[in-house]
C-alpha cells in the first residue's frame, strides 16, 4: 500500500497494516471474480472503513497484479531467451 498524504506512515504502522488486511479480505471474498470487480470491492471496502475511522474520503486507487501468471509467463519465455 502506498500512501500519499492522507497518514503519516511511519506515525500510523499499525492502521496501515489494518488497511492491508481489509484489502486482502476483500480480494479473498472476489476469488474467480472479473477485474474491475476484485477492484470495486477493494475500493468499497476501503472508502467505508477510510472514512469510518478518520473521516476523510481520500482516493483510493486500487492496483491488482497477477503475478501466477507473470511468473508462468516468464517461465515460458525463459527457455528461448538464448
Amino acid at each position: 500500500m502506498i500512501s500519499r498524504g492522507f497518514v503519516y506512515v511511519r506515525e500510523a504502522e499499525e492502521f496501515i497494516e489494518e488497511i492491508k488486511h481489509l484489502a486482502r479480505d476483500a480480494l479473498e471474498k472476489c476469488q474467480g471474480k472479473s477485474w474491475s470487480t476484485m477492484k470495486s470491492t477493494v475500493k468499497d471496502a476501503l472508502r467505508d472503513y477510510l472514512y469510518q475511522k478518520i473521516k476523510r474520503k481520500p482516493m483510493i486507487l486500487p492496483i491488482i497484479m497477477d503475478i501466477l501468471n507473470s511468473l508462468q509467463h516468464d517461465v515460458e519465455v525463459l527457455p528461448g531467451r538464448e
